[in-house]
This record gives C-alpha cells, sequence and structure tokens, in this order.
C-alpha cells in the first residue's frame, strides 16, 4: 500500500501513480487508496479511511495477484506519516479486525514523525480537534 502526501489536505491519489506503476513493474501488487482529508476530517478520520483500506487491501489481495500475508505500507511525507501511526498504533487496526503483526513492514519517505510545538493553526485543529482550547 502507498499512501500519498499533500500535507493532510491537499494530496491526490493520480499524483503517485508513477510510483505504483514503477513498483508494480517489478513484481509487486500496489494499492494507492483515496483517504478524507482536513478540514473535510481531522486525524481520526483519515486514520479510519486508511485502516479501511488497509483491511480491504489484506482482504482482496490475493484476487488481484497480490499476497496477503506479505503486505507492506509505504508513503511519502503526510502519507509516510499516516502509514507510520498505522503500523505502530495497535488500535487503528483493531477498528477493522487487524493487528500490526499481520503487516510486514513500513516504508517512509521523507514523513514528518515529530510536530511539537505545535504552531499552525490548520496543523492544531487537525491533529488535536475537540482539544484545541487545552493546548
Amino acid at each position: 500500500m502507498l499512501f500519498y502526501s499533500g500535507s493532510w489536505k491537499s494530496g491526490k491519489r493520480p499524483w503517485y501513480r508513477w510510483a505504483g506503476e514503477a513498483l508494480a513493474r517489478r513484481g509487486m501488487v500496489v494499492v494507492i487508496p483515496d483517504y478524507r482529508q482536513w478540514p473535510q476530517v481531522r486525524l481520526d478520520g483519515f486514520m479510519q479511511d486508511v485502516a479501511h483500506a488497509a483491511a480491504w487491501t489484506h482482504t482482496h489481495a490475493a484476487r488481484y495477484g497480490g499476497d496477503p500475508s506479505s503486505l507492506f505500507l509505504m508513503g511519502h511525507s503526510a502519507g509516510a506519516h499516516v502509514g507510520a501511526l498505522l503500523a505502530t498504533d495497535a488500535h487503528w487496526l483493531a477498528s477493522v479486525g487487524m493487528q500490526p503483526r499481520q503487516l510486514d513492514g513500513f516504508i517512509g519517505l521523507a514523513g514528518p514523525y515529530d510536530f511539537l510545538p505545535l504552531k499552525d493553526p490548520d496543523f492544531i485543529d487537525l491533529f488535536c480537534g475537540e482539544m484545541v482550547g487545552t493546548i
């Protein structure tokens, strides 16, 4: 699975078609899922979307020539962030009946993993939501 970038608010799946095609030429089955973005949803919304995409991919991989027992997550920038959270915070996958041990690995490309202190009002809303008044 390849998650695209866009600061959690402007990315588009077609921007990464080239990457999916490059990996497919090397024999991999690649899924580039879409996910809702801010301000339509906050962190929990797009994490729910990528968790559902992981469950769909795990369930349907064999239908497309993939191996569901060899599922890697990969992401660029914001996509690396959501992929890292999916791979390391078990509650996101648990919500769709999966566990991180069902993933074979995570590949993060230029991912933002440390945001503190948060100063950008968009990111404060995106990551903190209702907690904004308490930061």
